[in-house]
């Protein structure tokens, strides 16, 4: 069977295929759920394991009935129909799934599938001798602050990848209980057939199970204990189709506007196959974030990115090359580069609502690659390990260097397909921001202010256009009483417009709206617009994107 692995040598003596940790494949799951607890190989020898393959196999060919397999076809949300990714594996077909224990070498006995200590990746440089706190004993007893916790922090391991518990390489046992599960599937509630097969337009029944039961170790009773813990988080989702239109999930603002200020992008693929997202937290403000959504509203938008935003990338993806493997599990890579922690502690609460809509998804993320880590994240990754579970919380690889986590990136990813501000030489994460106007048309540059307006005082947005230039200006805020917004071209005293910004009566107080400021107008000029406002608080935020296109 055709598999998404890579990492096989074949020996040139005796043909056989040996796995290796391969350092661009990476995966914990795989370790952990693959069917071989401790580094044991779950089927024993090589004899007992065709022995039972050879009766799964008969077995599977009782089941069926001429070319009626037990086959489940899931009615899940699905915005590509059908199926766009064929491997060739079945449930159905043992050959394909089961690993081939003749070309395969196993595992030794008591052989850990871990890579040696030598290869995994470098702890984070620790704070010097004169960074260190004073051995005072308020300090010594304060576990976050404590230099020892921090070691700890910077002593994750590389994530391994390892071909265990995915099609292609199951063994005997877990075909039967992936049998059990898909049987117990179609016999039961629709709501777990539908979770399961979320993914269907993009993902095969066979790689969906797995993904299921690698998370719960195959064990059939515990994975639908997991399904059940989630299915009333699933449900208020499905209440709203998971958000299939952005701007629905943040309250109706544009999803260009909410990434200039929580850039989580998705942008190229891995070697192994994951979709890539990244989050540079430079350009991530709180303020210009409620200026265009709430950040109750962030959940929401997790459901649009895991349903919809996946699936339309890896229909991209495979558009553009139909033998590309891709995965429906995401490769996450975070730059903590000027992160201040009055941002982190206001984000705190999001991030974990948001962590919790991905928990619905097992097996989601592969693996998260965080550098240039301040030393106070130290403080807030207890708090976030908290609320992931183990499996998940062991993804994170932490890293203190900026250089050490680039490099780490670019042996996942190929460098044309890492995003240059991330160490490869594909397009920066902000030039994905700036390619996607307000109205979905694509602009050549985007000019992006955020303005602190104080009462009595205004705030000042400088936008030039060259002779072939024309811009669409936009303001969003959730200030209270809004403001005057007014437009200047170069020169002239008397503005080219003025408006009055103020909340719709179908906007709650509190809620962030937007009002268009100007459309097409032409270069070469150069503008200048005020916010004005006089009411109360003292203080209000407000974003102006200007899109820039060539005309």
């Amino acid at each position: 069977g055709q598999s998404s692995f890579s990492t096989g040598h074949r020996h040139a003596k005796d043909d056989t295929m040996t796995f290796t940790s391969c350092v661009c494949c990476t995966n914990i799951d795989a370790v952990e759920h693959g069917g071989a607890e401790d580094g044991k190989d779950s089927t024993g020898e090589v004899a007992v394991e065709q022995e039972s393959a050879s009766k799964t196999a008969e077995s599977a060919t009782k089941k069926s009935v001429g070319n009626n397999r037990e086959t489940v076809y899931y009615s899940a949300v699905s915005s590509f129909s059908p199926l766009i990714l064929r491997s060739g594996v079945s449930l159905d077909d043992p050959a394909s799934v089961l690993r081939q224990s003749s070309t395969i070498e196993a595992p030794k006995v008591g052989e850990s599938l871990q890579p040696p200590e030598d290869d995994r990746s470098p702890q984070l440089t620790p704070p010097n001798s004169s960074q260190r706190p004073q051995k005072t004993r308020k300090s010594g007893n304060n576990f976050l602050s404590s230099v020892g916790f921090r070691r700890k922090l910077e002593e994750t391991p590389k994530v391994v990848d390892t071909p265990q518990g995915y099609p292609g390489h199951l063994t005997p046992a877990q075909l039967d209980a992936c049998l059990e599960f898909r049987r117990r599937l179609k016999d039961g509630d629709q709501v777990y057939r539908d979770m399961v097969g979320c993914f269907s337009d993009v993902e095969e029944e066979a790689y969906a199970i797995c993904r299921y039961m690698r998370a719960r170790k195959f064990d059939v009773d515990r994975t639908f204990q997991m399904m059940e813990e989630k299915v009333e988080l699933w449900k208020s989702g499905a209440a709203h189709s998971f958000f299939p239109v952005a701007a629905d999930a943040i309250g109706g603002a544009p999803e260009s506007a909410l990434l200039t200020q929580f850039p989580l992008i998705v942008g190229g693929t891995a070697r192994n196959g994951c979709p890539v997202v990244y989050l540079n937290v430079r350009q991530l403000r709180i303020e210009g974030i409620e200026c265009v959504a709430s950040l109750d509203d962030i959940p929401n938008y997790m459901w649009h990115l895991a349903i919809h935003k996946l699936k339309h990338h890896v229909a991209a993806v495979v558009a553009k090359d139909p033998s590309r493997f891709v995965r429906t599990q995401l490769m996450v890579a975070v730059d903590l580069l000027g992160l201040p922690m009055g941002t982190l502690s206001s984000a705190m609460g999001a991030l974990q609502n948001a962590l919790q809509i991905l928990s619905v998804f097992p097996e989601f993320l592969f693996n998260v690659v965080i550098f240039n880590a301040p030393r106070f994240f130290a403080s807030f990754w207890p708090v976030i390990k908290a609320f992931l579970e183990p499996e998940t919380a062991a993804k994170f690889e932490l890293y203190a260097s900026g250089d050490k986590g680039k490099a780490r990136l670019l042996e996942l990813i190929d460098e044309s397909e890492l995003a240059s501000d991330f160490g490869g030489n594909a397009p920066s994460s902000e030039m994905e921001i700036a390619k996607e106007g307000e109205d979905g048309r694509k602009v050549s540059r985007r000019v992006v202010e955020l303005l602190k307006v104080h009462k009595r005082h205004e705030g000042v947005c400088n936008i030039h256009l060259a002779e072939n230039e024309t811009v669409s200006i936009t303001v969003y805020t959730k200030a209270h009483d809004g403001a005057n917004i007014k437009l200047f071209e170069e020169g002239k005293s008397e503005p080219y417009s003025s408006s009055s910004m103020t909340r719709s009566n179908e906007k709650a107080a509190g809620c962030a709206f937007f009002k268009r400021i100007a459309s097409s107008k032409r270069g070469p000029q150069k503008y200048r617009l005020e916010v004005n406002r006089h009411s109360a608080p003292p203080a209000e935020h407000f974003l102006v994107i200007a899109d820039i296109c060539e005309s």
